[in-house]
C-alpha cells in the first residue's frame, strides 16, 4: 500500500538527503561570496591566535612544573629526612 512504513521511511530519507544537499550547497555558496578579508579577519586569525595563547600557557605550566621539581630536589638534598647514624666512641 501507498501508506506503508518502508515507503514513509524511504520518502523521509530522501528529504534528509534533500536537505543535506542543499545545506551543502549553501554552505558552499557562501563560503565561495566570502571576501578574503572576512575570511581571514574572522576566522584564520582568532584560530591561530587562539593556538599560540594555548601554547604560550602550556609552556609556562610545564616550565612552572620543572621550577618546583628543581626546588623540591634541592630542598631534599640539603635536609633529608634520614641521615645515617653516627658512631660514638
Amino acid at each position: 500500500s501507498i501508506c506503508s512504513p518502508i515507503n514513509h521511511k524511504n520518502k523521509m530519507i530522501n528529504k534528509m538527503g534533500n536537505l543535506k544537499l542543499s545545506m551543502g550547497y549553501l554552505l558552499s555558496v557562501f563560503v565561495k561570496e566570502l571576501p578574503g578579508c572576512i575570511l581571514f579577519a574572522g576566522i584564520f586569525a582568532p584560530v591561530t591566535l587562539l593556538l599560540l595563547l594555548l601554547i604560550a600557557y602550556f609552556r609556562i605550566k610545564l616550565l612552572e612544573g620543572r621550577n618546583e621539581g628543581v626546588r623540591l630536589a634541592c630542598e631534599h638534598q640539603s635536609s633529608p629526612l634520614w641521615s645515617p647514624p653516627t658512631l660514638l666512641n
